[in-house]
């Protein structure tokens, strides 16, 4: 997703994760990047919740909101910050003189993370959002900061959130509180919807429009600053998920699971695709069975599948390991992740199949290479070697069927439907390989469709074409007398081929079950 996404998230000014962990802390020089919204002296948002790169313009050893504020002017204000934007020294300490070109006598608000702040000396640090604005009613500063519980975040086409509107305002004493804001009309890309915010400031809202969105929302008897919610809308993505678990079992089988982002990073990753996926198989869902925790690493395992076993955990992606769970997923990917078993020598070795999943001729059946991870070359990264002798399973039956010296097996079924093909060795510890066959083709001996004459599966005018023509003692390349009987007489007459014909004609016939299966007497 990254590899796809981030081009278009920079042209819209949306970062992904590796960039908002840039810190306060940065080298000299060196930018740290924050989110900034701004609104101008009417109430209109003119800068929404785009990322800035902040350096220390002011050269006071620190970065600020004032750096901020004066970085995101010289970059959007025409002119630049000389000419939109200005401070002075107070009582309070650094205040906003002018912004976004209006001197209006210092009636501004800022705020950090929906947080008032005292001075635009505070400092900040990487991915704060900052907002500011000018008040629009100079007389009885009425005007209230208002804010969601989301400024920004990936959305897939669709998919359903929740925002949260409220707004800060003061009580009797003058202490600072927070209140949800109902009645509130939600607004998307300035469009009115229908959509308004419940007693609780809740509103749920679904995006159809991939690309670029802003959400904000308008109140009707109050002055509020507009709210922001910035998203890009992606089409959904689906990751295919195998998991083992510590046991070794394989309780989620190259499923597909829809991700969405989870942790608000702006990118779809291993994390979303694995809390998704136990969010959607795991009993008692991700918080029940999945966690995470910050390593050396990066983000990393801290339990799957409600196993906590100290990090004792892989995962890969399209059969190469990941780095970290923030490692990026696309549509269509295959993710393995799995719990060592062997917790004394971490003997386990990951496998895989050449292929995860696909549709199978049961017939024909299909074949299979299986390899692991034999060993690891100088730069540490996985050197994969084909594995002789392991014993084919379906659906966790032994079958018999081996790899041979390339690790070629020729799988057969013995049903349609699913089937989860798998091996076992007796000299290597390997991980589960997992293959999802859609299995069909196979013929039951014991059954039949009514009117599939000629046996090809379905019931079509070709089977009453096979009826005439056993009628007329002319030869066809298949013909079932059981399906051929369609009224059930125990014989076939002209009446059988009739019946096919008006039942495709979607016309009334006394014969009843056409197109199912019936068992063989």
């Amino acid at each position: 997703m990254k590899r796809t996404i981030s081009i278009i998230l920079a042209v819209l000014l949306v970062l992904s994760a590796s960039i908002i962990g840039a810190t306060a802390d940065s080298l000299p020089g060196e930018p740290t990047y924050v989110y900034v919204t701004i609104a101008d002296q009417t109430g209109k948002t003119v800068i929404t919740a785009a990322d800035i790169a902040v350096t220390d313009i002011d050269d006071d050893g620190k970065l600020t909101i004032n750096d901020a504020l004066y970085c995101a002017h010289e970059i959007y204000y025409e002119g630049g910050a000389a000419a939109g934007y200005a401070t002075k020294k107070t009582e309070y300490g650094l205040s906003l003189d002018k912004l976004w070109g209006s001197a209006n006598g210092s009636s501004y608000g800022y705020y950090v993370n929906n947080v008032s702040a005292w001075s635009l000396d505070d400092p900040i640090k990487g991915g704060d959002y900052i907002a500011a604005f000018c008040y629009t009613d100079l007389k009885g500063w009425s005007d209230h900061y208002s804010y969601f519980d989301r400024f920004h975040g990936l959305v897939t086409q669709n998919e359903e959130i929740t925002l949260t509107y409220s707004e800060a305002a003061y009580d009797k004493e003058w202490n600072p509180i927070t209140l949800p804001v109902e009645g509130a009309t939600i607004t998307i890309n300035g469009e009115k919807t229908d959509i308004k915010t419940d007693k609780d400031g809740k509103a749920t809202v679904k995006f159809s429009d991939l690309g670029l969105n802003i959400v904000s929302a308008q109140v009707e008897g109050k002055i509020l600053v507009a709210p922001v919610f910035r998203t890009y809308v992606i089409e959904e993505t689906d990751v295919y998920v195998t998991i083992t678990d510590k046991d070794g079992n394989i309780p989620v089988a190259a499923e597909k699971v829809a991700v969405t982002d989870i942790d608000l990073d702006n990118d779809l990753t291993i994390n979303d695709a694995l809390y998704c996926a136990h969010e959607q198989f795991y009993e008692g869902g991700a918080d029940a069975g999945y966690a995470t925790k910050n390593s050396e690493y990066g983000l990393s395992l801290d339990k799957l599948w409600g196993n906590a076993n100290g990090g004792s955990y892989g995962y890969y992606l399209n059969g190469s390991s990941a780095w970290s769970l923030l490692d990026s997923v696309n549509d269509g990917e295959y993710l393995y992740a799995f719990t060592y078993t062997d917790l004394v020598k971490w003997s386990d070795k990951f496998s895989t199949f050449d292929i995860f999943a696909g549709s199978v001729d049961g017939n024909a059946g299909v074949e299979l290479t299986l390899t692991y991870v034999a060993e690891y070359d100088e730069y540490y990264s996985p050197v994969f070697k084909p594995l002789a002798g392991a014993e084919i399973t379906i659906d966790g039956e032994m079958t018999g069927i081996k790899t041979d010296e390339d690790g070629k097996a020729n799988v057969t079924f013995s049903k349609n439907g699913t089937a989860i093909v798998s091996a076992k060795s007796a000299d290597v510890n390997i991980t589960p390989p997992v293959f999802k066959a859609d299995v069909s083709g196979i013929k039951d001996p014991d059954s039949y469709i009514l009117g599939d004459a000629d046996s090809d599966g379905i019931v079509a005018i070709i089977d009453a074409t096979a009826i005439q023509r056993h009628l007329a003692d002319l030869s066809t390349t298949s013909f079932d007398e059981d399906a051929a009987d369609v009224d059930k007489d125990e014989k076939i007459t002209i009446l059988d081929a009739t019946a096919i014909q008006r039942h495709l004609a979607d016309l009334p016939t006394e014969a009843e079950g056409i197109g199912e299966v019936n068992s063989r007497k």
